[in-house]
């Protein structure tokens, strides 16, 4: 049976207990190495809508680009499929912003979603950072500072998560 993402953002949304002993998903200001696991699996199937819908959207550009160098007359000729192109690319652009939106509701930081690169803010070695993940790896491992990004990467088992 299939998981909704909504089943999923249920599950896999990390459990903070706050000083009332309630739970609050929102006071979360960083992801433990768990928590952001934990995450994955809701974060991967967003990711992997938000590089589909970007594939596209860089598809359907070009196409309208080059339609665009033909000029009026192109249009004119094919009305009803260049207007078809352009909802579709609207739409398409939609999906991809409620993705975006979805992910940072999750609280994790797109760092180039069409390549699939996610942060997960944390704290490492006692200071703000991010866990890294790509869309590639089976779970979250590597971690950069806040001013480094993915070429920085460095293995979570080099630090001391706080």
């Amino acid at each position: 049976m299939s998981t909704t993402r909504q089943e999923l953002k249920r599950i896999s949304a990390p459990v903070i207990r706050s000083d009332s002993g309630r739970d609050d998903r929102m006071a979360h200001c960083g992801f433990s190495l768990d928590e952001a696991n934990l995450m994955l699996p809701l974060v991967r199937r967003i990711t992997d809508d938000v590089m589909r819908h970007s594939h596209t959207i860089r598809h359907l550009n070009f196409r309208l680009k080059f339609i665009s160098v033909g000029g009026d007359e192109i249009e004119q000729m094919f009305p009803r499929e260049i207007g078809s192109m352009r909802k579709r690319l609207d739409d398409l652009q939609w999906r991809l912003d409620e993705c975006l939106e979805e992910l940072s509701r999750l609280g994790v930081e797109p760092e180039l979603p069409s390549l699939g690169l996610i942060d997960f803010p944390s704290v490492i070695d006692e200071r703000p950072a991010y866990l890294c993940w790509r869309h590639d790896e089976p779970d979250v491992s590597w971690w950069h500072s806040l001013t480094g990004g993915f070429v920085d990467r460095r293995p979570v088992n080099e630090t001391s998560m706080a």
